[in-house]
């Protein structure tokens, strides 16, 4: 319900027909998303295409981020540039897209630049009170890209930032872990 209510409130208003996808996992939730955007509610509209847009950024990733596999990532960006006129949350959205985009092409450079305007924009969203991106954070998506692009001490950080900025969850708690785990595994070895 949360995750109704916040996205709710990024498309400004009130919106019943919105499902509720807490309880679910990312190609769920995207799907749940882009059916009430099918049967009319427009508000699920953006939360679909972020999400399904999330789902593909990772699919063009284990193709190897060729331009053939980023065509819809780069499409639901554009259109969410489109969308996101005044609309500080679903230019995160975009950013996002962006960044996984790069990850997909190992672009570190633009992946850090983008996630860090995602960031500082929901950021300022939190500082005064104003809702997030729907289901996944610029931060957690934060971890999850730099975790993508073998750069673990960078996503133990954004985990550590999505922590401090939602609270500790469940997902966050064991993606943390699993970016510590992988950090400790790539350590270089001590020879006495």
């Amino acid at each position: 319900m949360v995750v109704a209510v916040l996205l709710a409130s990024l498309l400004g208003g009130q919106t019943p027909c919105l499902p509720d996808v807490s309880a679910l996992g990312l190609a769920d939730a995207a799907a749940r998303m882009q059916a009430a955007a099918a049967d009319g509610c427009e508000d699920a509209a953006v939360g679909g295409l972020y999400l399904t847009g999330l789902i593909a950024a990772e699919e063009a990733w284990r193709q190897g981020g060729t331009d053939a596999s980023l065509t819809f990532v780069r499409s639901a960006a554009a259109s969410l540039a489109v969308s996101a006129t005044g609309s500080i949350p679903t230019e995160v959205a975009r950013l996002v897209l962006l960044a996984a985009a790069a990850a997909a092409q190992s672009e570190h450079d633009e992946l850090a630049v983008f996630l860090a305007q995602a960031n500082h924009l929901e950021q300022l969203l939190q500082a005064t009170g104003q809702p997030v991106v729907p289901y996944v954070s610029s931060f957690e998506a934060a971890g999850d890209l730099w975790m993508r692009v073998h750069r673990y001490a960078e996503a133990q950080r954004a985990y550590a930032a999505a922590a401090g900025q939602l609270g500790s969850t469940p997902r966050i708690t064991a993606s943390a872990a699993r970016a510590a785990q992988r950090l400790r595994a790539t350590a270089p070895v001590e020879v006495p």
